[in-house]
């Protein structure tokens, strides 16, 4: 089998470019008749990042409107992500946490004060398990276990 190189032409870029905003990669490659590989290679030759896109049964995102946004602020603290992307229909738990993220938005219901984290340092120091630590600060034995690793690295 040997393998032939397909140049591209200043029509496929144009194309390319155009996809680019509304298509998925395995989309492109099958218009332009080339491989993923190749599609994402001149994307990144060019330039052109895609970015990242919810997907709720067969949607494109596009921009976040004003209203969306508003939404997320409302509810950002108060409820999960999940249930923020259901309130939002067209919008995936994935999209709302890379958009609160890009926002600096925080989505924990109950954010970690300095005083929490003195007593969870002590309270481990003294021997508590990650589950009664949890029960004491209000949190998951997972966000106790997970943030006492961050701070002790």
């Amino acid at each position: 089998m040997s393998f032939v190189r397909k140049l591209w032409t200043e029509e496929d870029v144009k194309l390319l470019k155009a996809m680019s905003k509304i298509l998925t990669i395995t989309q492109m490659a099958s218009r332009l008749d080339r491989s993923r590989s190749s599609i994402k290679f001149k994307l990144n030759h060019l330039g052109i990042k895609l970015r990242a896109r919810g997907v709720v049964k067969g949607h494109r995102s596009s921009d976040w409107t004003d209203a969306e946004v508003d939404t997320l602020k409302l509810y950002a603290g108060r409820l999960t992500a999940s249930q923020i992307a259901k309130k939002l229909k067209k919008r995936t738990m994935r999209a709302v946490r890379i958009k609160a993220a890009h926002l600096n938005i925080s989505l924990m219901k109950t954010p970690w004060t300095e005083d929490n984290l003195d007593q969870l340092l002590k309270l481990r120091q003294n021997g508590f398990t990650f589950g009664q630590i949890g029960l004491k600060l209000g949190k998951s034995s997972g966000a106790c276990r997970n943030k006492h690793a961050y701070l002790t690295k």
